[in-house]
C-alpha cells in the first residue's frame, strides 16, 4: 500500500484526523495512530462504522478507558471542521516515526506493535481453553474493579511488562497486551498454550498479593473461580486448570 498518499482529499482528512486524535492523545501517539488507519484504510472514506472501531482500538491501544465515545465523536467533528481550523499536514512527522520503526530492524517497536494488531472480531470458534482463560480474566478484572475502580490498568500494566518468560510469539504478546487493556467484548483469541495461559493468571495473582495482600487476593481469585465455574465454558474447561 501506498502510505502518505498527497492528493488533496487525502491530505485535508489527513489533518483533520489529526486534529481530533490530539483531543486525546499526545502528538506522537497521535501521530502513531494515524499512520495505523492510513495503512488499513488508504484513502478510502471514513465511515461512521470504521471510525467508531477504529476509535475503540486507539483508547484500547492508548489507555484511554471510557473515551471511546468522546474520540469517535471527536473524529467525526473534524471531518466536518472547515479548512481554516485544521493543523498543518502532518505527513513529515509521520515520515519520521516511520523511519524510526524501520532503524527498529525487527525490534518491538511502538509503531509496529499498534499497527499489525487486527481489530477484534467475534467471528469464528474458539477454543473452550481460550473461553475459559478469557472469562476467568474478565472475571478478576470486576473483582479487582469493585476492591479499586481504577486499578485494573496497573495490573494491565504489569502483566505487559511480565510477559517475557512465557514465551509468548511477538505477535500474541502484542495482542495479549492490547486486550488486557481493551473492554474485552470479545474472547482473547491468541496462540497461547494451557502452560502459557496458567502463567499469565499467576502473574496477576503475583501482583494482586503484592498490592493487596495474599488474603484479600485469595478471596478475590476464590470469587472469581466460582464465577466462571458457574459457566458455560468453566464446565466445560475449568477455570481451576489454569491455576
Amino acid at each position: 500500500m501506498e502510505m502518505l498518499a498527497n492528493t488533496p482529499d487525502v491530505v485535508r482528512r489527513r489533518k483533520a484526523m489529526m486534529l481530533g486524535l490530539q483531543a486525546l492523545l499526545s502528538r506522537e501517539q497521535a501521530v502513531i495512530a494515524l499512520l495505523a488507519w492510513e495503512r488499513e484504510h488508504g484513502a478510502g472514506s471514513t465511515t461512521f462504522e470504521g471510525l467508531h472501531q477504529f476509535a475503540r482500538r486507539v483508547c484500547d491501544h492508548f489507555g484511554k478507558v471510557g473515551r471511546r465515545v468522546e474520540l469517535h465523536r471527536r473524529l467525526l467533528e473534524s471531518l466536518r471542521a472547515p479548512d481554516t481550523s485544521l493543523p498543518l499536514d502532518p505527513s513529515g512527522d509521520m515520515r519520521l516515526m516511520l523511519r524510526k520503526a524501520e532503524r527498529a530492524s525487527g525490534s518491538p517497536d511502538v509503531l509496529e506493535a499498534f499497527l499489525i494488531a487486527p481489530t477484534p472480531t467475534d467471528e469464528g470458534p474458539v477454543s473452550p481453553l481460550h473461553a475459559t482463560f478469557s472469562k476467568l480474566i474478565v472475571a478478576l478484572e470486576e473483582q479487582l474493579r469493585l476492591h479499586e475502580p481504577r486499578i485494573w490498568m496497573d495490573a494491565a500494566s504489569y502483566l505487559a511488562e511480565n510477559l517475557a518468560p512465557l514465551r509468548l510469539a511477538a505477535s500474541t504478546e502484542r495482542e495479549l497486551t492490547m486486550w488486557l487493556r481493551s473492554d474485552k467484548r470479545s474472547l482473547f483469541r491468541g496462540m497461547v498454550t494451557e502452560g502459557q495461559a496458567s502463567g499469565i493468571v499467576h502473574l496477576l495473582y503475583v501482583w494482586a498479593a503484592e498490592m493487596l495482600g495474599p488474603v484479600p487476593a485469595d478471596r478475590l481469585f476464590s470469587e472469581a473461580v466460582s464465577i466462571v465455574q458457574a459457566s458455560p465454558e468453566g464446565r466445560t474447561f475449568p477455570p481451576t486448570a489454569l491455576l
